[in-house]
């Protein structure tokens, strides 16, 4: 289940205007770049999912994130085309 609602994700990303979209096939690295961004105080962030090993790193993240970084929306994926950007 999700912990926010669509509508709460979009004024996080409104509020902020910015949208930290990463990927990186090592979860500690992830950790501190997600972290740096929550102390500069953005409180969404998407791991792209384009990687090997992007679902994997992803559910490591997931927990971490929840505890560590309480107020951040984090998700996966990939915007592939136009109607999918809409």
């Amino acid at each position: 289940m999700a912990r926010f609602t669509p509508e709460a994700v979009t004024k996080k990303i409104s509020d902020t205007k910015f949208l930290p979209l990463f990927n990186y096939a090592d979860a500690d690295v992830c950790k501190q770049i997600i972290k740096a961004s929550y102390n500069a105080g953005l409180r969404a962030f998407e791991l792209t999912n384009r990687d090997t090993f992007a679902l994997e790193v992803f559910r490591q993240l997931v927990p971490w994130v929840e505890k560590e970084c309480p107020e951040m929306t984090f998700g996966a994926g990939t915007i592939l085309d136009a109607d999918t950007a809409d």
